[in-house]
């Protein structure tokens, strides 16, 4: 389907030149004060009255302006007022500010200047989001990434087409997320103050050569979603820019945090993986079974769950601490030997249709004889 036919999920960086374009005397002091939270603004009356004022003063500015001086009035809300021009169905906001008093202050001006906004403009950031420490912004990015993502996904599995605007914000974090829009395939705009120019850096046409190594790879990076604790040479071949090492045990780094969310929809929504357990076999009949399956959301669930139960076998030490960590997937014997060989059974999911993994014993491994609906 052409994006311009799929409603669109607009990803929009927010910066405070809706404040300080209206500051005048005040715009020095406004710049001392860009890296305060809420918290740390009330502690000086002063401040916090100064900031409340201007507050209220562009809210009043902006109430009934027609769209045109809305538009003058900051890149964000230019870019917004462009944005419900496009001729798509619908259009959803998701708008990027910094963890500050000034960042929030603005966003929520922006989300309330514009009738009919409120009801579609989401406010996203994360803790630390600031300027004023590099060791707690690097985190704040990483947070505000895999936030993104999520975001971002579950967008387009509600059949959405996703835009970064950048045309806003500041520029440390819009040149960061140029880059994820780079890794997941979503094109940029910049919309400039008081425009109708816009600039679109379009979606790189192929991903990079990280796509082969995670098909390849895919078991070692199955492994460290799950939990499992890797060795440098368990994850050999695997491009260093991708994982993270602490006291030896590898795990990903925030860009194979995000390429592995990407691939491994994309893979687990196919046929059923191998185990990753020899504590954990899939029979014939199983594999077939995963195939019945419909929804790829649903299969991608199944297959998450599966890798889990594989490792809470090969981690746990006995008997007793794997049932216990399974009776989060609801693990139980079945009553009257209704699918034989089968003993026991568990959830896979147990909304809509319900369906359950039917399974055996045999020693130290689970059995999996098949899947299907819940018997009752």
């Amino acid at each position: 389907m052409s994006d311009n036919l799929k409603p669109l999920l607009l990803v929009t960086t927010c910066g405070t030149s809706l404040l300080t374009n209206f500051s005048g005397e005040d715009r020095r002091r406004f710049t001392q004060l860009s890296n305060l939270t809420d918290e740390e603004l009330r502690q000086n009356d002063e401040d916090h009255a100064l900031v409340e004022g201007l507050k209220k003063r562009v809210a009043e500015a902006l109430v009934g302006k027609p769209e045109n001086d809305l538009r003058k009035a900051s890149a964000e809300l230019n870019g917004a007022v462009l944005a419900m021009r496009r001729s798509v169905p619908r259009i959803a906001h998701l708008l990027v500010h910094s963890d500050t008093a000034l960042g929030r202050g603005c966003a929520e001006l922006v989300k309330s200047a514009i009738p009919g906004l409120n009801e579609s403009m989401v406010l996203l950031t994360a803790g630390g989001l600031r300027t004023d420490d590099v060791a707690n912004f690097r985190s704040a990015l990483d947070d505000l990434t895999k936030k993104l993502v999520e975001s971002v996904e579950t967008y387009q599995e509600n059949g959405y087409a996703v835009c970064f605007n950048l045309s806003g914000g500041w520029k440390s974090v819009n040149a960061y997320l140029q880059g994820v829009a780079m890794i997941l395939g979503i094109p940029c705009v910049f919309v400039f103050e008081g425009s109708d120019e816009v600039l679109e850096i379009p979606r790189l046409p192929a991903r990079l050569d990280a796509d082969e190594v995670l098909k390849i790879h895919h078991d070692v990076f199955r492994r460290l979603d799950s939990g499992y604790a890797l060795t440098a040479t368990d994850a050999d071949g695997i491009p260093e820019s991708l994982l993270t090492e602490i006291d030896g045990t590898v795990g990903l780094s925030l860009w194979g945090e995000v390429l592995w969310s990407q691939a491994r929809n994309a893979i687990f929504g196919e046929s059923l993986l191998p185990s990753l357990s020899q504590r954990l076999c899939f029979s014939k009949a199983a594999e077939n079974n995963f195939l019945e399956i419909t929804e790829r959301s649903r299969r991608i669930e199944v297959q998450r769950k599966l890798d889990w139960i594989a490792f809470i076998l090969d981690t746990k030490k006995n008997a007793l601490e794997h049932l216990a960590a399974l009776r989060s997937v609801n693990l139980k014997p079945l009553r009257g030997n209704p699918k034989p060989p089968s003993t026991h059974e568990f959830d896979l999911w147990h909304d809509g249709s319900a369906w359950r993994a039917y399974v055996h014993f045999d020693g130290e491994k689970m059995i999996c004889d098949s899947l299907g609906k819940a018997l009752h």
